[in-house]
């Protein structure tokens, strides 16, 4: 729908902009393929992306594949009830590899303390996209929620509802550590690096680290615009 070469392309685009890059379970290539598009242009890291499964062996085979091939982390997707997801069903006593990351995607402030209860090394708040229930909260809204409950224990990510250098800067402003860009990677990665750069520049941060809350607005139920 997009382009022939899909993940390998988005692979070199990633490494030439030196952006680390996630691969679903169900993408168009091997993950070494898609590895080895992106190693080609420059260094790069890669995680792969896993929904919960009845199959263990299915499950843990990703997780070896991921292993083999040099991935850092393993990014669970907890909540997709179009897959029909039991609760009863998921693997509790799961663990990754030595070395291998195990972040959470899909999370709320309610559920974090049982993320950090298991051992999860992060969380990746998103609705995704708000395809899979309509109505739910948007992803920066539920953001400092999430922030405020983490408290520093557990890494906090923030994906979903990324179409500008301009919401890239106010996650990281609302405490998110790193930002995940999904379907725009599509549009085109390098737009989104002179929005964020012109965005740092308006705002007179010079670096990653000057953006905090005291750059971004709410607005208020009863009308104006107000700091946080």
């Amino acid at each position: 729908m997009a382009h022939p070469e899909g993940e390998l392309a988005t692979a070199r685009a990633c490494a030439r902009r030196s952006v680390n890059m996630a691969v679903s379970s169900f993408a168009n290539y091997p993950i070494k393929q898609i590895r080895d598009a992106g190693l080609a242009v420059g260094p790069i890291k890669h995680a792969m992306q896993m929904y919960t499964m009845k199959d263990r062996n299915l499950k843990l085979e990703l997780v070896k594949e991921a292993e083999r091939n040099g991935c850092t982390a393993m990014l669970l997707t907890a909540d997709s009830p179009v897959l029909g997801v039991r609760y009863k069903e998921w693997w509790n006593d799961f663990r990754t590899p030595a070395g291998l990351g195990y972040p959470i995607i899909g999370m709320e402030s309610e559920r974090l303390q049982k993320a950090i209860e298991m051992g999860c090394d992060g969380i990746i708040v998103s609705n995704h996209g708000g395809r899979q229930l309509d109505g739910v909260p948007a992803t920066v809204d539920a953001l400092p929620e999430c922030v405020e409950a983490a408290a520093g224990r557990i890494r906090v990510h923030f994906g979903g509802g990324i179409r500008s250098g301009t919401d890239i800067f106010k996650a990281l402003a609302l405490g998110a550590e790193h930002v995940w860009v999904g379907r725009p990677a599509i549009w085109g990665l390098a737009t989104f690096y002179n929005e964020f750069k012109r965005c740092m520049q308006l705002t007179g941060c010079v670096s990653v680290k000057d953006i905090t809350k005291a750059c971004v607005g709410v607005v208020r139920s009863d009308g104006p615009l107000a700091r946080l």
